[in-house]
């Protein structure tokens, strides 16, 4: 493998580490949903739709409550 192709193979797999950390720290900050504001919620909706994320507004409450049950 040549020096260029290992450092892209390098690049990548810590691009996917940033990633993950990313939608993990996303995953988080649903917690705090409605204690947000309007601006923030927004943002945090935009960025859990460039990350892939499985969440809606109205659901975040009840995503919530159901992993503190």
């Amino acid at each position: 493998m040549s020096d260029r192709l290992k450092k892209l193979v390098e690049e990548n797999l810590m691009f996917r580490e940033l990633v993950k950390y990313t939608q993990k720290d996303l995953d988080d900050l649903f917690f705090e949903y409605d204690r947000m504001s309007s601006s923030g919620q927004e943002t945090l909706d935009r960025l859990a739709k460039m990350y892939a994320l499985n969440y809606s507004k109205s659901g975040a409450k009840e995503i919530r409550d159901a992993l503190f049950k």
